[in-house]
């Protein structure tokens, strides 16, 4: 008789072992499936959440090293050739950097502050003359598309074009209520005067419109009105600013799963002082996967702690039906069958149920995988709530970092799961090993023994 045949009969024969096999089998492949599920939607959550920052680097003051550098002399400037030759890693895209300047008054008029908005807030206005230095503030950049206010939309180019590295002579945008008080458009010249009191003379590229709105509290100040910003090219903002200032830089990468690569290619070049930091928002980041890393810490312990103790009790259970089965055993050996088919009916009547219980729980795993994610994402939430919410002070932001880096970004509060062949995969490959090493390691002991000690051994 064939060992299958016999393996069928004895499923169909033993119906209270072969039940009680397939609910352990089934409690492990569900918790397996829903371990491995909750991890991959928390993967493809945690690749959502750095696409949505965005894939700029930049490159900022590390505000514990600056600490230690206090007293030490000067902070090391970055280097444009510095940055140019990291831009060339072939992870780039484009980058940009930029800096800001101050100009006194030449032939240009600024825009007058406006009393009634420093009066109406019950400031008292600062006084201010024609002999102020910093009538307008000039902002070098490489780019001006990739300025934080055209970015924001806060900044519309309405006329001309836009500053590019192309831009190698001093050119400028200026905005459009400066440029009507001083009767300029595209194309014509005006000067300014640095700090040393030498004349710039700069070319009108371009004339945006802006939104900002100036603060209260710098409303009387003539370098704060928001019309009274002039972005020029970066290579010539030097004249404008002293050397100790700090340049911003930020990096556009072609993707945001290459910030990682990029970071550690940047980093071997040692091009930039040890005092800066290669920056892709990595707090934001961590503050919005921070309830799917716990989550996904949880499923990792699920899936352990499910195949540890599963094995374990289908280790006990094959003792029990091998135990119980002696005698059995015993005839077919007298009968001339071979140890080997019967520890191979033994794994056939395992992998029966087996593959039963794996079809069940493959179907039956998916609204379990949500419940559970739901659930152990919403207690992260609040965990994550909590922390926040006890942490008291505001960050200090340091020279090339965005303004608005503070920002208290959300955790992602909710994940879709989805089963895929992945996972299939992923749980059938450990669920055989479970079946084999379950049920071949127990009935080994069989290779060692006699017909008639069986027969003896019979209960």
């Amino acid at each position: 008789m064939s060992f299958i045949y016999r393996g069928f009969l004895s499923l169909k024969s033993k119906k209270g072992k072969t039940a009680l096999m397939f609910f352990v089998f089934l409690a492990i492949f569900c918790l397996m499936f829903t371990g491995f599920i909750i991890k991959s939607a928390a993967k493809k959550n945690e690749v959502l959440a750095r696409q949505k920052l965005g894939a700029n680097v930049s490159i900022s003051i590390d505000p514990q090293k600056l600490a230690n550098q206090m007293g030490k002399g000067k902070i090391p400037e970055i280097k444009p050739d510095s940055v140019k030759k990291i831009s060339n890693l072939s992870q780039v895209k484009d980058y940009q950097i930029s800096s800001e300047g101050y100009a006194a008054k030449d032939n240009m008029d600024p825009i007058a502050p406006q009393e009634s908005s420093a009066n109406s807030s019950g400031m008292v206005p600062l006084q201010t003359d024609n002999s102020d230095p910093t009538a307008f503030v000039l902002s070098g950049v490489r780019n001006s598309k990739y300025d934080e206010d055209f970015l924001n939309k806060k900044n519309k180019l309405i006329s001309g074009k836009e500053i590019s590295s192309k831009n190698t002579l001093p050119s400028a945008i200026i905005e459009e209520q400066l440029a009507k008080q001083n009767h300029l458009k595209v194309g014509d010249h005006f000067k300014l005067k640095n700090n040393d009191g030498n004349e710039v003379e700069f070319e009108v590229v371009g004339i945006y419109r802006t939104s900002k709105t100036v603060s209260p509290m710098f409303a009387s100040v003539e370098s704060a009105q928001p019309s009274n910003q002039i972005y020029i090219n970066y290579n010539t903002v030097n004249q404008f600013t002293d050397s100790q200032s700090s340049n911003k830089v930020i990096f556009y990468l072609k993707d945001p799963l290459l910030i990682s690569q990029f970071i550690k290619d940047a980093k071997k070049l040692n091009l930039i002082d040890s005092i800066y930091k290669f920056d892709a928002n990595d707090d934001a980041y961590e503050q919005m996967i921070g309830p799917l890393k716990q989550t996904s810490a949880f499923c990792n312990s699920l899936v352990i702690i499910s195949m540890i103790i599963g094995g374990c009790v289908l280790v006990a259970l094959t003792i029990l039906n091998i135990k119980s089965r002696k005698f059995e055993m015993g005839i077919l050996l007298a009968m001339g069958e071979s140890k080997l088919k019967i520890i191979a009916q033994l794994m056939f009547e395992g992998f029966i149920v087996a593959i039963i219980a794996f079809g069940v729980s493959s179907s039956v795993s998916l609204p379990i995988g949500q419940t559970v994610a739901n659930y152990s994402l919403s207690q992260q939430v609040q965990n994550s709530d909590s922390n926040q919410s006890n942490k008291a002070g505001t960050p200090i932001i340091f020279g090339g970092a965005k303004k608005n880096e503070n920002k208290n970004y959300k955790p992602i509060k909710s994940m879709k799961v989805s089963l895929s062949s992945d996972t299939l995969i992923k749980v059938s490959g450990l669920s055989c090993l479970i079946l084999f090493l379950s049920i071949l390691l127990p009935s080994l002991f069989i290779l060692r023994l006699k017909p008639s000690l069986l027969f003896q051994q019979k209960e």
